[in-house]
Order: structure tokens, then C-alpha cells, then sequence
């Protein structure tokens, strides 16, 4: 769509491109910061969010103009996963080596997530489409977790999937019931 924002991390830094992937301009974030997921917050605000290996999260609300630290006492190790509540645009979800964080204000305070999640390191996060109220939570040592009450409860979904360290998970946008998951060391399951 016009006016959208499209971002791409890694650990060489972070690239952003507007409208058309035909071209992609490098992020000016702070120092050295190693960004491992971006995402626009609002194509309208051009909010973004980079999420660090070490350096916590940081926010942009003017388009890459500027950048500030999110939350100061927010500081896991390394954020592997960081979503937006579709429903709640100022609720977010961030994936960490320390487990499964949420804020309800922005990035500006955040708890830990309760409701049955192992203590684990969450490695991907992703909404069903359609479906807000279901995340699906890759971990590295309690498998594919998943909750249907947008985050106040999670249960282990096996139906078939071996091993415990979930990779990545991705669900079918025309499709919510049909799911990726990638199981690391072990291949690629679809419900």
C-alpha cells in the first residue's frame, strides 16, 4: 500500500525501503547497534522498533530520523522476536533468551508473561491471521507454544511436531488453521 514501510534486520544493521522493495536505504540507528527484527509499528506514524543483540529496544517514530531507548530497564540478553498487538497497537510482545515480555504502553514498562509458558528462550512470535487472539510462541527447549486468549494462558502444541527448539513459525495468511513450523535440526511440519 502507499505510504507503507518495509524492514529487514540483521546483524550487519538494519535496511528500510518504502513502497517497492527496488530500493533499500540502511537505517541510521544509534552507534553500532545490531538489529535482529524490525517492524513498522503504524505505516501512518512510520513508527519502528529494533529490537538488539544486547542493546534493548529502541523505537523511531519519525521514519529513521531519530532514534530513543524503549523501556531503560528492559535489557535481555538478546530480543529474538518482537510483535504488535493488532488489536492494541501500543501492546507488545517481545521474544527473549530470558522468555516471553509484554508492555501495554509502547515499550515504556514491561513484565514478564505468566500463564503456563516454560522458562525459556522464545525464538519467533507470530499472530494467526484473522485471529488475533492466537500467538504462536517458537521456544528453544518447550517446543511450538501456543495461546488462544492473546497471551494470558499457553499450552504446548505437538499434533506431530518432534523436537524442542522451534525456529520460526509461520501461519498462512489466507489460511490461519494451516501453519509452518520449523524445528531446528530436525525439518519443516504443517498442520
Amino acid at each position: 500500500a502507499p505510504g507503507s514501510l518495509f524492514c529487514v534486520g540483521s546483524v550487519n544493521g538494519a535496511q528500510l525501503f518504502a513502497d517497492t522493495p527496488a530500493q533499500w536505504d540502511k537505517l541510521d540507528v544509534p552507534l553500532d547497534l545490531q538489529s535482529t527484527s524490525l517492524l513498522v509499528h503504524d505505516a501512518a506514524s512510520k513508527r519502528l522498533f529494533a529490537a538488539t543483540l544486547g542493546a534493548g529496544l529502541w523505537t523511531s517514530t519519525d521514519a529513521d530520523a531519530s532514534w530513543k531507548r524503549c523501556g531503560v530497564d528492559f535489557a535481555p540478553g538478546e530480543i529474538a522476536a518482537l510483535l504488535v498487538d493488532p488489536k492494541d497497537p501500543v501492546r507488545l510482545l517481545a521474544g527473549t533468551l530470558e522468555g516471553l515480555y509484554t508492555s501495554s504502553d509502547n515499550g515504556t514498562t514491561w513484565t514478564p508473561a505468566a500463564g503456563g509458558l516454560p522458562d525459556v528462550a522464545i525464538r519467533c512470535l507470530a499472530f494467526s491471521p484473522g485471529h488475533p487472539d492466537t500467538i504462536y510462541a517458537g521456544t528453544d527447549g518447550g517446543g511450538l507454544q501456543v495461546s488462544v486468549d492473546a497471551g494470558t494462558t499457553w499450552s504446548r502444541m505437538k499434533n506431530g511436531i518432534m523436537g524442542d527448539f522451534v525456529s520460526d513459525v509461520s501461519p498462512n495468511p489466507a489460511d490461519p488453521s494451516d501453519v509452518l513450523v520449523l524445528v531446528n535440526k530436525v525439518g519443516v511440519f504443517r498442520t
